[in-house]
């Protein structure tokens, strides 16, 4: 038997829910995305409003109420308050992942994220910075000449760690015993402030774990926008096996 409070947050959620106009439509549709993915192949629903529509109400929604009752469990990166990169986002991948898949696994992948990021963290701790100030005779503060030269490995030393990541979150997620759903709110953001960060999101985690995984998938972006960027329409349109199902829903208040 549900408790007193339960009950009442229970209440609670379809009262704040009969705010939505459709409400039916949009549990139907996300009910039916749940039911009909597929291992090994992506979906995606779209969840587009503007901003103090209640957008991120309704996933909270999906996710309390709806993923419970159909046996999938859930993760949810949020950027609606904070500027997303690519660790914090494998850190939400993982977070999400870590309720699907045995304890050995997921300790096994902590272990290699650290010695890779330890690998990293040392090379960047040896790198010394190269100034030099110019200032020529009877110069200005304004005049002076200023350069600073950091050593061009770093960056490609960055790009193999994501890449060392990655793959270590691949193989965690072929070890998933359970489906998921994971919410991305805010999904905006990403695209705003970095959309080379988009594109290596879909192309080199995103697809990559749900090709991986031995359980089905799927993706729920939120946000003002659509999935406008060339790598993701690219991924989700030629092919027929990939599917990408758009809502917009409006709100009485």
């Amino acid at each position: 038997m549900p408790t007193t409070s339960q009950t009442d947050a229970g209440n609670n959620y379809h009262d704040l829910l009969d705010m939505f106009a459709d409400r039916e439509e949009f549990l139907a549709t996300f009910q039916q995305a749940l039911r009909s993915s597929q291992r090994g192949r992506l979906h995606v629903l779209g969840v587009k409003g503007n901003s103090g529509t209640g957008k991120t109400f309704l996933i909270s929604y999906f996710i309390n109420r709806i993923c419970p009752s159909l046996g999938w469990p859930t993760g949810l990166l949020t950027f609606v308050q904070s500027i997303p990169d690519f660790r914090t986002i494998l850190e939400g991948f993982e977070d999400a992942l870590k309720s699907c898949v045995p304890l050995n696994s997921l300790r096994l992948y902590r272990k290699k994220r650290e010695e890779y990021k330890r690998r990293f963290d040392e090379y960047r701790s040896s790198i010394t910075i190269n100034q030099t100030v110019e200032a020529r005779e009877h110069s200005s503060l304004s005049e002076i000449s200023q350069s600073v030269q950091v050593n061009p490995e770093l960056r490609r030393r960055e790009l193999h760690l994501r890449t060392e990541l990655s793959r270590a979150l691949v193989e965690l997620a072929e070890e998933c015993e359970r489906p998921l759903c994971l919410f991305i709110d805010g999904y905006e953001r990403m695209a705003e402030n970095d959309p080379e960060l988009v594109d290596r999101l879909w192309e080199e985690v995103i697809l990559k774990l749900v090709q991986s995984d031995p359980q089905p998938q799927l993706i729920v972006t939120c946000g003002r926008e659509w999935h406008s960027n060339p790598a993701i329409r690219r991924l989700l349109l030629p092919q027929n096996w990939m599917t990408s199902k758009g809502v917009t829903y409006t709100n009485k208040v």
